[in-house]
């Protein structure tokens, strides 16, 4: 039995955040345990080709953006403030589309120019022709996927692959959050996601998921659609080990950490500070760590143009690179994470093993997330006013979380894929052999 490992999120994204991330994390921590793992990615027209994880792998995967700037926050109100609110007023909810598109065709000569200014990422190394997988994969082997390639291509080459040779297919959910909240996602097309999740359920023989939240997602999903459960098994995520802890002191300020949209639900964190405000209370400040996305054009604008201390107190600093976000997790006094939906919860992971006391919603991926840290506090996701009491307290815990290092969740993959096979080929030590 061989086991073969899909690498083409890596190869598209090249990045390590996201589902990227866990891909790359993964397939790294299986080939240190499986040495005789061989790798593919899905090439274009060609399909499935075999790959050399060494030569396609060099210079294909990045650290996460850089940069840190401060957003500026205005308070005067630009023209395309003012367009939003005279759109808003007359047409209500039916101007987010417009209001979008204003937002696109604005930042396009900004993104130009920040791809004009970026250094050129070296051309991968030339590699050889090697393999298309429906010819060297045989009926005993396991190909794992563990990336996302929404318009189906990727699920419909693996189903072909299975129905060729006979293999067993192992895949992974994140989440169902574009049909279990269509409102939240950013690609409201439930049409495209549900032929995504029925290529899925068609394909794999087990689906591996990120959390218990997920995995009940699945069934139901599943049973919605008329067919059979899935066979389907929780896969916790892993978390790379921080650099050693340093005496840092904690400041006087709180982190969040994600992209800026609208299921990350900021908008708590700002009323929880109006709070405050109106209470006479003191207002920390909120340092915002991520990328602006969508749904949020009325709060950021609120933000640039309101002279209240409480939007004062939200400092938005656009996407960071690894180490700026290292310290602001070493120094944040905690970690926000109102979130009203996900399918687990990374930065609630990344502060905890890092010591950093965490405020979580209660959605319950997140909670799960969490697991028994004592440095976390659960509060509702609908109600600023427990996370104003917690703002105005602060934390009460300052311990460190137990890291869970991706050979950890190499091993349980590779447990769940011997329990699969037949436990043909596994090791006691959770390792599996290949027979080349």
């Amino acid at each position: 039995m061989t086991l073969w490992f899909d690498f083409t999120t890596t190869i598209r994204n090249q990045g390590r955040s996201g589902i990227a991330g866990a891909e790359w994390n993964i397939g790294q921590a299986l080939l240190e345990a499986t040495p005789d793992l061989r790798c593919f990615e899905l090439a274009g027209r060609k399909g499935l080709v075999e790959i050399d994880p060494r030569v396609r792998l060099a210079g294909a995967v990045y650290a996460s953006s850089s940069g840190g700037t401060a957003i500026v926050v205005n308070v005067t109100p630009t023209w395309r403030d003012r367009v939003r609110v005279g759109l808003r007023s007359r047409l209500g909810r039916r101007a987010d589309p417009y209001i979008r598109a204003m937002s696109r065709v604005y930042q396009a000569p900004a993104t130009m120019r920040t791809w004009l200014r970026e250094p050129r990422r070296p051309r991968p190394a030339a590699r050889p022709d090697l393999a298309l997988l429906g010819d060297v994969v045989r009926s005993d082997d396991v190909v794992i996927s563990m990336g996302a390639d929404w318009d189906g291509e990727l699920a419909e080459r693996l189903l072909a692959l299975r129905q060729r040779t006979g293999c067993t297919i192992v895949t992974m959910v994140y989440d169902l959050i574009p049909l279990t909240h269509t409102h939240l996602a950013f690609h409201n097309d439930p049409a495209l996601f549900t032929r995504y999740y029925d290529a899925l359920l068609e394909t794999s023989d087990l689906i591996t998921c990120i959390s218990e939240q997920s995995r009940l997602d699945l069934v139901d999903f599943a049973v919605s659609r008329g067919k059979p459960e899935p066979n389907a098994e929780v896969l916790v995520l892993g978390e790379t080990p921080p650099p050693p802890i340093t005496a840092d002191d904690r400041q006087d300020f709180y982190l969040c950490v994600g992209t800026v949209e609208r299921r990350k639900n900021l908008e708590l964190v700002y009323d929880a500070l109006r709070i405050l405000e109106s209470a006479g209370r003191p207002v920390p400040t909120v340092v915002v760590a991520g990328a602006i996305g969508w749904g949020n054009d009325d709060f950021l604008a609120e933000i640039r143009t309101s002279t209240t201390e409480a939007s004062r107190a939200m400092v938005f600093l656009g996407a960071v690179d690894d180490d700026v976000l290292e310290r602001l997790y070493r120094t944040a006094r905690g970690l926000l994470f109102p979130s009203v939906f996900e399918g687990w919860g990374l930065p609630v992971r990344e502060a905890a093993v890092r010591g950093c006391p965490v405020a979580i919603s209660d959605s319950p991926a997140i909670r799960q997330a969490a697991g028994t840290y004592e440095g976390a506090t659960v509060l509702p996701s609908n109600d600023a006013g427990p996370w104003a009491d917690y703002l105005d307290r602060g934390p009460t815990a300052t311990v460190t979380a137990r890291v869970r290092p991706w050979s950890d969740v190499a091993a349980d993959l590779l447990r769940l894929v011997a329990s699969e096979a037949g436990g043909a080929g596994a090791t006691p030590g959770g390792a599996m052999q290949s027979s080349g």
